[in-house]
């Protein structure tokens, strides 16, 4: 996934989340469980491999995260944790991500 497609990720969350939260629900969080997972390293050469490189990468997983847990609060943590593909280290990076945004 390259930096455009990302900020396309950016500018739908707050419209869709409010709008359409199943499809949410069904298409953009399974897409940011995977890009969580390339944040974790999981998966070093999607990230190597990337537009922009791992910096750009990593940021903007973070202004996504901010976005959604701006929109879904709690909910994101949940639906995280009730997710078969969220490994509990991806769900702790998540939680960390949101302590974090809370802290701002």
């Amino acid at each position: 996934m390259n930096k455009n497609h990302l900020f396309n990720l950016l500018a739908l969350v707050p419209q869709v989340c409010q709008r359409k939260p199943k499809q949410v629900e069904i298409h953009l969080l399974p897409t940011y469980w995977k890009l969580l997972a390339l944040l974790r390293g999981q998966n070093s050469t999607a990230i190597s491999s990337s537009a922009g490189g791992s910096n750009s990468l990593n940021s903007s997983i973070h202004v996504l995260t901010t976005a959604l847990y701006t929109e879904l609060g709690s909910v994101l943590i949940d639906k995280a944790g009730s997710s078969s593909s969220v490994t509990p280290k991806n769900l702790q990076l998540l939680r960390e991500l949101c302590t974090n945004i809370d802290a701002v």
